[in-house]
């Protein structure tokens, strides 16, 4: 029985599989462009840190005074469009426009209402 020395291939005989040089710059590419991304994603979770932890409590409470403001201003601003337009079932389109509204107005108030929750739940302010 003849013995194989260390460095010989396993797969004596077989046929080498090569890979281009295009295809060896396109994956050389890719994987220099998800290590990009992964540093931009840090750069920027960092900057988000840095910026958001300067936020004092007062700074929070005026932006949310000024939301609880704009969320109001808009319902008012609701409120005058459906008297002046008079906004009935039977125009469908001015009764879709008012319920796409009070749509965006409870959205609005949702995401303002979690937001803050968030913050005040979190460590983001000093």
């Amino acid at each position: 029985m003849r013995k194989f020395h260390i460095d010989e291939p396993r797969e004596i005989g077989k046929k080498r599989i090569r890979v281009s040089k295009n295809d060896l710059m396109a994956a050389k590419d890719e994987l220099s462009e998800i290590v990009v991304r992964k540093k931009i994603r840090e750069m920027v979770k960092k900057e988000l840190t840095e910026e958001t932890a300067v936020l004092s409590k007062s700074e929070i409470k005026k932006m949310e005074r000024v939301s609880e403001k704009l969320i109001k201003d808009l319902e008012t601003f609701l409120k005058v469009w459906k008297k002046k337009h008079k906004v009935s079932v039977s125009d469908s389109v001015l009764y879709d426009t008012s319920k796409e509204w009070e749509q965006a107005i409870r959205n609005l108030s949702m995401k303002f209402g979690g937001w803050f929750g968030f913050v005040y739940d979190s460590d983001y302010i000093k």
